[in-house]
């Protein structure tokens, strides 16, 4: 970034010699305003961005909470966090569709469990049936 800057300086120091009004004296001074006000532009500058990279820098940890698991953030921690109304309400979508992605999990699971138990039920009843010998006429009512 300085690199630039003395870049910036140099052509903008050579841009001014080239011009036959512009005295020594005056040379010096628009060139010691042109070198502060670079820094400081770059200084600006440099804040901003690590503004906004610490703030992608928490929705990034945010969004590893997630997929780690922990559903438990609420509206106002997000909201404070990533300090953009865009981003919160995203986050708290995708908070909301993976709480109900769990809960269908959950009645999946439970609704398996219920057709292996049946399945189960039914196979034990046609073992018994095939033990006693009477699959053929359960087969024929089939």
């Amino acid at each position: 970034m300085w690199v630039i800057m003395l870049l910036c300086i140099s052509i903008f120091g050579a841009a001014i010699a080239l011009l036959p009004e512009v005295t020594s004296t005056i040379f010096w001074k628009v060139m010691v305003t042109a070198a502060i006000s670079c820094a400081l532009g770059i200084v600006v500058f440099e804040v901003w961005l690590r503004r906004v990279i610490g703030r992608r820098d928490q929705a990034i940890q945010f969004l590893d909470r997630i997929t780690s698991g922990d559903l438990s953030l609420s509206a106002r921690e997000i909201a404070d966090a990533t300090r953009s109304e865009r981003m919160a309400s995203s986050l708290r979508a995708l908070v909301s569709n993976l709480e109900r992605t769990i809960r269908r999990f959950g009645q999946l699971a439970t609704d398996v469990v219920t057709v292996s138990q049946q399945i189960s039920g039914r196979s034990r009843v046609i073992a018994r049936s095939a033990a006693t010998g009477m699959l053929p006429l359960c087969s024929a009512a089939i």
